[in-house]
């Protein structure tokens, strides 16, 4: 397995490469670092203060040559190898803290390189893997332990000159009181003074090699922060805004990627770090004071900008989690939830702050700042706060369940042309102290929100929030979106929609059919690069209709999702016009029909089927039908009604389709059965066409024949117990009828058995009804 820091070291630029080298000479040869790179790195994990550390270098060193010779053992070619590691055991046999301050040295400069070079791929156009990153965060963890580990040292340090600073202070006292004493100095006394003053350049020796010390200290937190900083804004802008992009995304139906998690974990990661930079540099500062003013300032001044990284990365994390409903009808309740993705790392979820929740219009979310108070939500919203705490899967949110917003206050009408242009959206607010150190405001909104008084509002409501979802960008300023988009665009986001509320996309055949009615033209051009502005999309009517192509859609969408999902699902209800639907019904036989959207009704299909009519064919459209005549009679039910319709498109029995859909075969039976034993009379709704005169004159003849069959039944049979026989007649009689002029398939063998069971001449007198309504069809 090769080592990070050394895969990392690979990848420098050539010069810093040639650079690293000249750290190694033929007493520290080049070639056991990169034999041995996991041992070699181990050297900087131990402080070289710790009593046991002559101890611990002595295993380490020892370690390290029982390794190179196993490498010997298999490459006894390798020349260079075999005498560096001679050379490692005759020089640092007896001097394993001097071999391992000289590892140390080698990996400090190592790391430094990696991390100014890993600061600056971030600020070019390259892309970032998933794993890099990992693997940048994993080196910049070392990074920060090193820091930690110097300044522990440096802190130590600084303890030992204070002493040795108070030590020399009292000689220099002594020193000086015998001179004023103006006692003659003797050889003790010379002597005295002589050391006294060796020890005072030594220790300014001293004091400037710990001054150098704690200029690299401050490097490596300065390199450091500098490199988490990069890493922290491509993290936020490249994946956490592709996240937030994906998930407004998301609301229209295109997939939505389950990556939070690992982003949560970076930016804990980082938020970790960050921290504990922020406490090195505290005690940093207070090594500085002693030391040099001018390091101190810049200590100071490196601590506030880690602060403020800080607080740019507590303002980013603060997010809307899950989205409230993107089109709210006042006085509905509605859900959302906020999470803070650093809160467990910065200990949030143990004091609990309160979330609260404010409709804002387009002037105020245009106009926010994190510094700004909110004074007047648009809408009184109940239930509008909570805690951030801890969730069972640590992470920290808040809940809002059971919100609910009144009518808001719109902007004036002369500044937008309808009602349902005005977009709203909800501003999450909370205010809390982070460690009892760093006072924050964090705020995040809601994705827009179209707000409706009523039901019927909704497909006008919805335009504007694809368009917004669809084609706005994440940084934008208020509500900002394009004024036009490709059809191509378009066409997608509309086709994600409809895959999410029905469960399957549009096809090409739908988008040559709604390009041609939104553009007004022939379905066979190429309309995927012709822009569609705003307006032509919800302003401008349809040809020779009062309504937009948005309403229209839209209108559609809500009606299919509402009563006919099944049919969209099983590609049985299609966007076409009337005269593709003629020509490809009159290629099938008589009995063909096909369930199509209307074209110049809102929210209405249409079922296309054909007929003779004075022995001219005739293709004709039922309909439109609408939600307001499926709530009185389901679609499958009228088209079980319809007698003449007996193939759905291309060629499927309408039974198969609409068969398991239909009321006709248990509720309304059973509700025959039930009339009986009520003193009402159930009233059930059917379907039916306006006929000619001929087939009415046949359904004359045939209810005739049938009253008289039942009459003749209830004279045979005047008992109560009887009441079976005569709903099963009348249930038959009914079934014939559809056979007979053309419907459902009955046969006769089976009905002429059923009822035989009862009464021979009865049987008799219904195969005279049938075969009389059959001679009369002929």
């Amino acid at each position: 397995m090769q080592s990070l820091l050394w895969k990392k070291v690979q990848k420098l630029p050539e010069h810093r490469k040639q650079y690293l080298a000249t750290l190694y000479d033929k007493q520290f040869p080049y070639v056991i670092r990169s034999t041995l790179p996991h041992f070699f790195e181990a050297a900087h994990s131990i402080d070289t203060n710790e009593p046991q550390y002559q101890e611990y270098a002595n295993k380490v060193l020892s370690s390290f040559i029982q390794a190179l010779e196993v490498k010997c053992g298999q490459n006894p070619s390798n020349f260079e190898l075999l005498t560096a590691t001679e050379t490692l055991s005759n020089i640092y046999y007896d001097r394993s803290t001097e071999f391992l301050n000289k590892a140390r040295n080698i990996f400090e400069h190592e790391m430094s390189e990696v991390i100014i070079n890993m600061a600056n791929s971030y600020y070019g156009a390259e892309i970032t893997t998933v794993a890099e990153i990992a693997e940048n965060l994993e080196l910049l963890k070392r990074r920060e332990k090193q820091c930690d580990y110097n300044i522990r040292r440096l802190n130590y340090e600084k303890g030992q000159y204070l002493i040795e600073k108070q030590n020399l202070k009292k000689r220099q006292t002594n020193v000086q009181q015998f001179v004023n004493s103006g006692q003659q100095m003797n050889a003790i006394v010379e002597r005295y003074e002589a050391e006294t003053l060796a020890l005072e350049i030594d220790f300014k020796s001293q004091v400037s090699f710990f001054i150098d010390k704690i200029k690299k200290s401050i490097q490596n937190i300065e390199e450091t922060n500098s490199a988490l900083k990069c890493i922290q804004n491509y993290v936020l802008n490249h994946h956490l805004n592709a996240w937030i992009n994906n998930q407004k995304l998301h609301q229209i139906g295109y997939e939505m990627t389950n990556n939070l998690p690992v982003i949560e974990s970076w930016c804990e990661s980082i938020a970790e770090m960050l921290w504990n930079l922020k406490h090195h540099l505290v005690t940093q500062n207070e090594i500085c004071i002693i030391f040099d003013k001018t390091l101190q300032e810049k200590t100071v001044l490196l601590r506030n900008d880690v602060i403020n990284q800080i607080k740019n990365l507590v303002s980013a994390t603060f997010i809307v989690y899950e989205q409230p409903p993107q089109v709210i009808k006042t006085d509905t309740q509605f859900e959302a939830n906020v999470r803070f993705l650093i809160g467990r790392v910065l200990y949030i979820d143990m004091i609990k702050p309160t979330v609260t929740a404010s409709l804002v219009n387009e002037v105020q979310r245009r106009n926010w700042t994190q510094a700004s108070k909110l004074l007047e939500s648009c809408s009184k919203l109940c239930n509008n706060e909570s805690k951030l705490e801890g969730s069972v899967n640590n992470s920290v949110n808040a809940s809002f369940k059971n919100m609910k917003l009144t009518k808001p206050k719109r902007a004036e009408k002369k500044s937008i042309e309808s009602v349902m242009d005005e977009k709203f959206a909800l501003l999450f607010q909370s205010e809390f102290t982070i460690c009892s150190e760093i006072a924050v405001n964090v705020s995040c909104f809601s994705l827009p929100i179209a707000v409706t008084v009523h039901g019927n509002q909704e497909p006008k409501a919805w335009p504007t929030i694809l368009w917004d979802n669809a084609f706005s960008s994440v940084k934008r300023l208020g509500f900002d979106v394009p004024e036009k988009v490709p059809w191509k665009k378009l066409a997608d986001a509309l086709s994600k929609k409809f895959k999410k509320d029905l469960g399957s996309e549009l096809n090409a055949a739908c988008f040559n059919y709604l390009a041609a009615k939104l553009f007004q033209r022939d379905s066979f051009e190429n309309f995927d690069e012709q822009l569609v502005s705003w307006a032509m999309f919800t302003k401008d009517h349809l040809k020779e209709t009062n309504f937009t192509f948005s309403e229209w859609i839209f209108s559609a969408l809500k009606l299919a999702k509402d009563h006919l999902k099944y049919l969209w699902l099983e590609n049985h209800l299609c966007f076409i016009n009337k005269e593709d639907a003629e020509q490809k019904l009159l290629l099938k036989p008589q009995g063909t029909f096909l369930l199509r959207f209307c074209d110049s009704a809102l929210g209405a299909v249409s079922i296309a089927t054909y007929g003779l009519n004075s022995g001219i064919i005739e293709v004709y459209m039922l309909g439109p039908l609408n939600a307001k005549d499926f709530k009185a009679l389901t679609l499958a039910d009228t088209v079980m009604d319809l007698y003449n319709l007996t193939h759905l498109y291309p060629n499927i029995p309408k039974n198969v389709v609409f068969g398991k859909h239909s009321s006709v075969n248990d509720e309304r039976n059973q509700g025959t059965r039930q009339t009986r034993k009520k003193p009402y009379v159930k009233v059930i709704l059917t379907a039916s066409i306006p006929q000619s005169r001929e087939a009415s004159q046949i359904n004359s003849i045939s209810y005739a024949l049938q009253q008289s069959a039942l009459s003749e039944l209830r004279n045979k049979s005047s008992s109560e117990n009887d009441a079976d026989l005569e709903e099963l007649m009348e249930s038959l009689l009914d079934n014939d009828f559809y056979s007979v002029s053309g419907g459902a398939d009955l046969n006769f063998e089976d009905v002429i058995e059923s009822v035989s069971e009862h009464d021979e001449n009865f049987c008799d007198l219904y195969q005279s009804s049938v075969q009389l309504i059959h001679d009369l069809m002929q």
